[in-house]
């Protein structure tokens, strides 16, 4: 049996397997603490998920390893409470306009849940649609969402109000249709992707503040990418309107990584293109990036080397700012595939980049994403 200190030792040069002796041994221990802090099984699991990530990339701030159960169990702590704050924060917006994840039978007459909201807001006009989509579902501040779309506070607050108003009518509307729903609702985009091996689960990519959790290019400016890149409630939003080429991408995962899934929701705002790039190489000059041309009004795959771009796969798409997607996106083998919304849009194969990370990108954009998840297929 290995001490803590020793496994902490091999995790630190690079063993996966210490690492994994680690989770075994203080996994129990870890949902136990962060349970009576959320309660739903679900959010334990990612909170205690989320715990042990951290835990890995922070091991070098750990000073004495006999600490380390301490230390881990004050990072799971500390990963429950960022959920219970995103939680409340959730609670605090959507009541108001009652549009929350399950609106009271009280209320309007029928449970309605993102499934069913996200349609009521896509029906907007688009200038309604853009401030309701970046408040609601964003998290955005009433005048970070101005600055982002060039329009005066008390706009984007008739904006919202207008928006609250009509979406109110349509729901009630709706209401009286109740008794003739079924039970099951509907299954969402994201669990379009199936696992290769049975059940797979989604794993979150975790996001605070300081974006700690992502790494930045090794050739990136500090500055850059402070310019790019920022949280805005829950939201990870890049802005390269005013660097051009020169943003730098937000990048996760790891280098040897093969066969995996993304899965993210996107909301363009104004400008260019919202990019993600995939089976990025060590180096970060190539990659394969699903790219999304408001312009071209198209959905596409290329494959970048030095910053030279080859598209492979090029789809019209209606595509518009303001809006947001689900968007999937799954590297197996040569086979690249990419959804919107739960459609099959790109489907290609490819066999210049075999593994690699993943990354956030924008050019001469500002686009939002939030809930990044990826699942490993093998």
């Amino acid at each position: 049996m290995f001490s803590d200190q020793e496994l902490v030792a091999s995790c630190k040069q690079g063993s996966q397997d210490a690492f994994g002796r680690l989770v075994d041994k203080y996994w129990a221990s870890v949902v136990r603490t962060v349970l009576p802090l959320l309660g739903d099984p679900d959010d334990v699991e990612d909170a205690a998920q989320e715990a042990f990530i951290r835990a890995y990339r922070c091991l070098d701030d750990l000073k004495d390893p006999d600490k380390f159960p301490a230390w881990l169990h004050t990072i799971a702590r500390n990963a429950a409470r960022k959920m219970l704050r995103q939680r409340r924060l959730e609670q605090q917006r959507l009541p108001d306009y009652e549009l929350s994840n399950h609106v009271s039978d009280s209320d309007l007459g029928l449970p309605l849940g993102y499934r069913e909201l996200k349609p009521l807001v896509n029906s907007l006009a688009p200038p309604d649609r853009a401030v309701v989509t970046l408040f609601y579902l964003a998290g955005m501040e009433l005048n970070r969402i101005a600055e982002q779309l060039n329009i005066p506070v008390g706009t984007a607050k008739s904006r919202l109000h207008r928006s609250r108003k009509l979406m109110r009518e349509r729901i009630r509307d709706m209401a009286p249709k109740s008794h003739e729903r079924t039970s099951s609702l509907e299954t969402s985009p994201r669990d379009v992707i199936g696992g290769m091996r049975g059940l797979i689960n989604w794993q979150v990519v975790p996001t605070d503040e300081d974006l700690s959790w992502w790494r930045s290019p090794a050739w990136a400016d500090q500055d850059a990418l402070e310019k790019t890149w920022r949280m805005e409630g829950n939201a990870i939003v890049g802005d390269s309107r005013e660097l051009g080429e020169e943003s730098p991408s937000l990048i996760a995962g790891e280098p040897t990584w093969t066969d995996y899934e993304l899965s993210f929701l996107m909301t363009p705002i104004s400008g260019g293109n919202a990019q993600v790039g995939f089976r990025m190489s060590a180096d970060e000059s190539g990659f394969y990036m699903l790219d999304f041309l408001l312009g071209w009004q198209a959905v596409a795959i290329s494959r970048v080397i030095d910053r030279r771009v080859t598209k492979l796969s090029v789809v019209n798409h209606a595509l518009h700012r303001g809006q947001e997607y689900e968007v999937q996106v799954a590297a197996r083998g040569a086979s690249l595939t990419s959804y919107v919304d739960g459609k099959l849009v790109n489907q290609l194969t490819d066999e210049t980049f075999r593994m690699g990370t993943f990354g956030l990108l924008v050019w001469q954009s500002s686009t939002a994403f939030r809930d990044v998840r990826y699942r490993l297929l093998h």
